[in-house]
């Protein structure tokens, strides 16, 4: 399941929180996961012919296996587009 908006604010920055839930199992044997990612998304557009972009997420996966339980992954991204 996945949620997502897109929201603007007074200086044209646009923010893009999203959530998403992940539940998976395993037919083989008895492995579940469940996966949780949260993610927040700018944009920022001073001028016509650039734009300028950056998000924040992370990750936490919940295993259910005997060597291994927890995970928790973060993601950080940066970029420009500048148009000639």
């Amino acid at each position: 399941m996945q949620a997502r908006t897109r929201l603007r604010s007074e200086r044209e920055i646009y923010y893009t929180p999203r959530l998403r839930l992940d539940y998976r199992q395993s037919k083989t044997d008895d492995v579940r996961q469940w996966l949780v990612s949260p993610e927040l998304k700018l944009s920022y557009k001073p001028r016509s012919n650039l734009n300028l972009e950056g998000s924040f997420g992370f990750e936490y996966s919940n295993f259910n296996l005997p060597e291994l339980n927890d995970q928790t992954a973060y993601s950080l991204y940066l970029s420009y587009y500048y148009q000639f």
